[in-house]
């Protein structure tokens, strides 16, 4: 998170507009049920800005209110995702994630997920390319 102003492809999905960006918390630290009461009890737009691996894009298809699935332009996420081979992050949630994104009719996570399947690979934000 702290290095999210890095990411400069970032402000295309966002319209350059000002926004509050949430840590959703993880199994270990913190947990997530504060993140998701914020974000279920907030009418405003979301932007997903996950993991690339089927279960961050699940987590992505989810998301309320979503206008946006922020990833990287695919040229560079498919070339540091083959470079970083983080082929585990794919394999640890394709089984428990595919039957909801198979079944996705939104057109972005669609495209994600072929090309996430594609690959058969993941990449996590810290390894997205700036």
């Amino acid at each position: 998170m702290l290095q999210l102003h890095e990411y400069t492809w970032l402000s295309e999905h966002v319209k350059e507009r000002p926004c509050l960006a949430v840590y959703r918390g993880g199994p270990r630290l913190f947990g997530t049920d504060a993140a998701a009461k914020l974000i279920a009890q907030d009418r405003r737009p979301t932007s997903a800005f996950f993991d690339f691996d089927p279960k961050g894009l699940s987590m992505a298809a989810s998301l309320p209110r979503r206008e946006a699935l922020c990833l990287p332009p695919w040229r560079a996420l498919r070339e540091a995702a083959l470079e970083q081979k983080r082929t585990v992050l794919y394999t640890n949630s394709y089984q428990h994630s595919r039957a909801h994104l198979d079944s996705s009719d939104d057109i972005e996570i669609v495209l994600a997920w072929s090309r996430m399947r594609s690959l058969a690979t993941g990449l996590n934000q810290e390894g997205f390319p700036r």
